[in-house]
């Protein structure tokens, strides 16, 4: 399955680590693709990819603290992890302030 195939909007580019038992285009060191979730860093704009927002979007939640990255020089890498606790974030808010006044009303 080619790039082209697995993009679900045809002009849309999918990131290396979204292919499965594909092969990959190797990279600038000539190292070849990497295992998805293993440990591999992700571009702000496969992160992007990832979270289905713009690249601004994810360098805005950066700047907010809301996504942790790690630096390498001018570079900016985001872990598949941090995305995971980025999202678990989201969908669940430790804030249960809300639910106990829900619970109250319904008294």
């Amino acid at each position: 399955m080619t790039r082209a195939e697995k993009a679900p909007f045809p002009n849309q580019k999918v990131p290396t680590w979204a292919l499965d038992n594909v092969a990959r285009p190797r990279g600038r060191s000539g190292t070849g693709g990497h295992a998805a979730n293993n440990g591999e860093l992700l571009r702000v704009d496969e992160a992007a990819l990832h979270l289905n927002v713009s690249e601004k979007t994810v360098r805005r939640l950066i700047k907010a603290k809301a996504l942790s990255v790690i630096r390498i020089g001018r570079m900016l890498r985001i872990t598949p992890n941090e995305i995971d606790r980025f999202i678990a974030a989201a969908c669940c808010p430790t804030d249960t302030t809300q639910i106990s006044a829900e619970e109250d009303g319904n008294d």
